[in-house]
């Protein structure tokens, strides 16, 4: 058994089993870290997809094209890897999505500039 210790002024996080590699794979994402952080800041009962999405891409400059495609990687790849991973529930009938706090994933953002990795197409 691995243990590892992530230190931040908010928390001391315990991670077992390597979860902190599946941790960093969830974050290496650029949308899923500014999706993470919208939820984490903004959602008190969860929030709609289509309002999360908004908020999102106004940060994006593109096309209707464009748009339709992030909102595709969002829906197919984006939030199934994060609830997979747990901090997320998606409730895919009413379309709300639901921050579930991860103090090693919160650690982890705390810890990475809002702006560090290029937007790429």
């Amino acid at each position: 058994m691995k243990w590892y210790a992530v230190n931040t002024d908010a928390c001391v996080c315990t991670l077992v089993n390597n979860n902190l590699d599946e941790c960093l794979r969830v974050v290496a994402d650029r949308r899923r870290r500014e999706l993470i952080r919208q939820l984490r800041f903004e959602s008190g009962g969860g929030v709609a997809f289509d309002d999360l999405f908004e908020a999102l891409f106004r940060s994006e400059s593109g096309t209707e094209s464009e748009r339709e495609r992030i909102a595709l990687q969002f829906w197919h790849v984006h939030l199934p890897r994060l609830e997979a991973y747990g901090v997320i529930e998606y409730d895919r009938e009413s379309g709300v999505v639901q921050y579930r706090p991860d103090a090693v994933i919160e650690a982890v953002l705390d810890a990475v500039p809002e702006d560090a990795s290029p937007k790429l197409s």
